[in-house]
C-alpha cells in the first residue's frame, strides 16, 4: 500500500515501493501527452504500482508499459471518448491525472493549445471521482530576482517570453476549471538528463562545439544564474507527489529545483575543459576589425567577461525547500557533476548526441579531438 492511501501523519513521505498488492487495490493513472523521456520513465516507476494509463496522440515506446488510449485534448470529441474508454476499462475512480504537454517543449504556437485542452480535459473529468490533477509548470512563471536571492512559490509573477505567458494562461485556466479536483502545480527549473535535453545548456555546448561562442554574446538571457532540475530527480518529485496525494492541500504550488544556481560563466569553463576545446581559438573565427587579431581577440573577450559579469544581476534561482516539507522530496543529481556525463558523448559520438538532442551537425565535425582513437 501507499503512503498516500494511509491516514495523515506528520513528516516527509519515504519513496513509493513496489511489493505485494491485490489487483483491486490498485489505482488508476492518467498520464497526458507523457509521450517524452520524462513520461516513458514516470511510467515505468509507475508500472506495477498503479494501472498506468498514457492519453496521447501517439503510439508509446515498448519501454514504456502503459495501457495507451489514443486523445488528441485539441479536439472536445477526441476527450470525450478518451475518458469514456477510461471508464469502460477501469471505472469511474482516478487516483491521479499527471499532465506533462510542457515537458519537452520550448515554445508553443501563438494560439495556447495548453490551456483550451486543459480545459476540455478538466470539464470531461468532472464526471469521474478524481483523486489528484497534477501540472507541470514552469519556472518562467516567476519574475527574475537579483543574483543571491531566491525564488519561492509566493514570489512575484511576471511570465517570460511565449513559452512562460502560455503556461501562466494555462494555470490560470486549471485554477478555474478544477473544481473538487484537488490540484498540485509543479514549477520546474530547466530540465536536463545525461544526454543533455536543456535547450541552454545543449546549445553553449554546441557553440563551444563548433567554435561559434561569440555569436551569442548579445544574448542576455545566457548571462543569467538559472536553477536547473535533472529528469530523474522530476520523476522522483512526480512520484512522491502522487503518494502523499491525500495528504495535501485542494491546491499547492511547488517548485522544482536543484539547491543552487548555475551562471553561463561557469558553465561555459567546465566546458571549455571537459571538451578540450582551446579557448583562444573561439575568438580567432572573428573577422578581423583591426590589423592585429590579438587587439580583436582581446577586444571581444573583455565584451564577453563585461556581458556575464552584467548578466550575473538577474537570476532564477529556485526555492525547493517546501518541496523537502511537504513531499520529502530532494535533488539527488547536480548539473555540473552530470556535464562530464553528458559532454563525453558530444566528445566523442557527436554524431549521436546531435541526433539525441535535435540538433543539426556541422558538414565536418571540426570538434573532434585530434587524438581520438580510431572507432572511438
Amino acid at each position: 500500500m501507499f503512503e498516500g492511501n494511509t491516514a495523515a501523519v506528520p513528516g516527509p513521505a519515504s519513496d513509493l515501493k513496489p511489493g505485494p498488492q491485490p489487483l483491486k487495490e490498485k489505482g488508476v493513472i492518467l498520464i497526458v501527452d507523457g509521450n517524452n523521456p520524462t513520461g516513458h520513465k514516470l511510467i515505468r516507476e509507475l508500472d506495477g504500482l498503479f494501472y498506468v494509463v498514457g492519453l496521447a496522440v501517439e503510439e508509446l515506446p515498448v519501454a514504456a508499459p502503459a495501457d495507451l488510449i489514443k486523445m488528441d485534448t485539441a479536439s472536445t470529441e477526441s476527450v470525450k471518448q478518451a475518458l469514456e474508454q477510461v471508464r469502460i476499462r477501469y471505472g469511474g475512480q482516478i487516483a491521479s491525472v499527471i499532465h506533462l504537454a510542457s515537458i519537452g517543449q520550448s515554445d508553443f504556437p501563438s494560439e495556447n493549445p495548453i490551456a483550451a485542452g486543459v480545459e476540455r480535459l478538466l470539464d470531461a473529468l468532472q464526471g469521474f471521482k478524481v483523486e489528484q490533477f497534477i501540472f507541470s509548470s514552469t519556472y518562467l512563471m516567476y519574475k527574475s530576482v537579483p543574483a543571491g536571492t531566491k525564488i519561492t512559490e509566493e514570489s512575484p509573477l511576471e511570465p517570460s517570453g511565449n513559452f512562460g505567458q502560455t503556461l501562466a494562461e494555462a494555470e490560470a485556466t486549471i485554477r478555474q476549471k478544477h473544481g473538487p479536483i484537488p490540484l498540485t502545480v509543479l514549477r520546474i527549473a530547466e530540465l536536463y538528463s545525461d544526454e543533455g535535453s536543456s535547450p541552454q545548456v545543449i546549445h553553449l555546448a554546441q557553440q563551444i562545439y563548433e567554435r561559434k561562442v561569440i555569436n551569442e554574446f548579445n544574448s542576455k538571457s545566457l548571462f543569467k544564474e538559472y536553477t536547473y532540475v535533472h529528469v530523474d530527480d522530476l520523476v522522483n518529485a512526480l512520484v512522491k507527489v502522487v503518494g502523499r496525494r491525500k495528504r495535501l492541500p485542494p491546491e499547492l504550488v511547488l517548485n522544482i529545483g536543484e539547491n543552487s544556481a548555475v551562471s553561463f560563466e561557469e558553465l561555459y569553463q567546465d566546458m571549455i575543459k571537459l571538451l578540450a576545446v582551446d579557448e583562444s581559438k573561439i575568438f580567432a573565427g572573428i573577422e578581423a576589425t583591426v590589423q592585429k587579431e590579438e587587439e580583436t581577440r582581446s577586444k571581444y573577450q573583455q565584451s564577453f567577461i563585461q556581458a556575464s559579469l552584467a548578466g550575473r544581476k538577474e537570476a532564477y534561482v529556485l526555492d525547493s525547500s517546501k518541496a523537502k516539507l511537504i513531499v520529502g522530496w530532494e535533488p539527488k543529481h547536480a548539473l555540473l557533476q552530470t556535464l562530464p556525463v553528458m559532454l563525453n558523448t558530444l566528445r566523442w559520438n557527436p554524431l549521436y548526441w546531435y541526433q539525441k538532442n535535435k540538433l543539426n551537425p556541422p558538414a565536418d565535425f571540426i570538434g573532434q579531438d585530434e587524438e581520438k582513437p580510431a572507432g572511438g
